[in-house]
Formats: C-alpha cells, structure tokens, sequence
C-alpha cells in the first residue's frame, strides 16, 4: 500500500520515509493517552493520592498537542524547485500546525474582504 499524507494523497518516494514516520507518532500519540487515562484511574486509588495527576495530565496533554501538530501532515503544494518556500522552508511537507496556520490565515483574509 502506498505511503500517503493526512489528505490521502500517494506521497512522492523521496517523501516516503518523511511520512512514514506519521505511523510511529500516532502510535506514540495513543500510548500517551492510554497513559492518561490510566492516571485518571490512579486518582481513585490510595496510591495515587499524593501524586498530582492533574499536572502531570496537562502535561500529557500538551506532549499529545505538541506531536500532534508537529508531525508531517501534508505535501507542500510549493513548486518543488523552490528552494525558499516560506511555508515548508525547502522540506516538501508541511505540519498539521503549519497547514492549520494558514487555513486560519485565509479564513480571516476572506472574513475581511
């Protein structure tokens, strides 16, 4: 099966090992909260009471958003010979941050005009 992007689209061969890796960062993302609920478990335990769970759950919550938005999430629709792209700065893909950055930045531009 071919490798593809968040958008379902076949991703050229140098980009496959890039996109690939969305696999071990989802997997990654679901340990994580396979984690957190097991530390929304331990607040009902005798053990877990001196550990500040909510902490450390925020936390969690911030390494799944993080990941989340930093991993490869599309191809860059920039013409492969530039070299100065500032969206994907030369890489050929962009995050879900990057991608969800500039739908925000043309949902404001159209709210505008």
């Amino acid at each position: 099966m071919p490798t593809t992007d968040a958008c379902n689209r076949e991703v050229p061969s140098w980009l496959q090992n890039v996109f690939a890796g969305r696999d071990t960062i989802q997997s990654w993302i679901v340990r994580l909260k396979i984690l957190d609920a097991e530390l929304t478990e331990w607040d009902r335990h005798v053990f877990g009471a001196d550990i500040e769970t909510e902490n450390i759950r925020k936390l969690l919550h911030s390494a799944i958003t993080l990941a989340r938005n930093g991993m490869p999430y599309q191809q860059c629709w920039c013409d492969p010979r530039e070299l100065d792209c500032p969206l994907c700065k030369g890489k050929r893909w962009t995050s879900a941050g990057q991608a969800l950055k500039v739908l925000n930045q043309q949902q404001q531009q159209q709210s505008l005009g």
